[in-house]
């Protein structure tokens, strides 16, 4: 899973909730200032482990990299409607925290730890519910609450060089060239396609009978990913390597 594979999840998982709000990320321009509640994330920067895991798929090198993505949620909303006062007019009161909460019990929940579960992941709640409607400057929303998660996934380096994607793993009943994460062009298995969304997804295992390791070169948007390098370096690899064998003959 890579960074934007990951605010992608946790974007769906916000929106499924959030039926009635808008969800955007913080720094979007398109972000609408509406009267609907709205829910912006603000990812951090993300931190792995120095050391991964490794393991050979198919006489390739893959490194498994426990990571884990900072994000803060913060709701703006105007509240619910009080009781009329002695002068008859309603006042709105501040249901930010409760409803933020809400939220969070909703993260927690057995149907958030299974969807979890699909794509090798989990949303740790880092901290309580914070209260921050004195620190609203949006004349559109009255109220704020906040609350910070870490959003746990495993990240591959597939090959010697570490840059062929992930979508270079292929997995027994998946189409040889899928499309984006969650729209395959042709989807293959139910329970190996999807965003870990739908029901029945299972995350693939890469020590299953059957995976292979295909070349994918897709270019980074800041031009990265040498297509040559790729080509140089992991074409033949590991079958042309001669390994010798030599006794050591001892000095006795």
């Amino acid at each position: 899973m890579t960074v934007r594979e990951a605010k992608r999840h946790i974007e769906n998982i916000t929106k499924k909730y959030f039926t009635g709000a808008v969800v955007g990320f913080s720094g979007q321009s398109a972000n609408v200032k509406s009267k609907s509640p709205y829910v912006c994330i603000t990812p951090g920067s993300p931190t792995r482990d120095q050391f991964p895991v490794q393991r050979m798929v198919n006489d390739r090198m893959v490194s498994y990299y426990q990571t884990k993505l900072p994000l803060q949620i913060d709701l703006y909303t105007n509240g619910a409607e009080g009781s009329p006062g002695p002068d008859g007019f309603v006042t709105m009161e501040d249901t930010a925290v409760d409803d933020m909460t809400d939220f969070v019990d909703y993260l927690e929940s057995p149907y958030v730890i299974h969807w979890c579960d699909r794509i090798n992941a989990t949303i740790v709640v880092n901290g309580p519910v914070q209260q921050l409607t004195g620190l609203v400057t949006d004349t559109d929303y009255q109220f704020r609450a906040m609350v910070e998660l870490v959003f746990c996934y495993v990240h591959k380096a597939v090959g010697y060089t570490g840059i062929q994607g992930e979508s270079s793993i292929v997995y027994p009943g998946e189409p040889d060239a899928p499309g984006e994460p969650g729209t395959p062009d042709t989807p293959g298995a139910a329970e190996n396609t999807g965003d870990g969304s739908e029901p029945g997804y299972i995350t693939p295992d890469d020590a299953e009978d059957g995976v292979e390791i295909k070349p994918v070169y897709e270019p980074t948007s800041s031009g990265g990913r040498s297509k040559a390098l790729v080509e140089e370096t992991e074409i033949g690899y590991f079958t042309e390597v001669e390994i010798k064998y030599q006794k050591e003959e001892s000095d006795q």
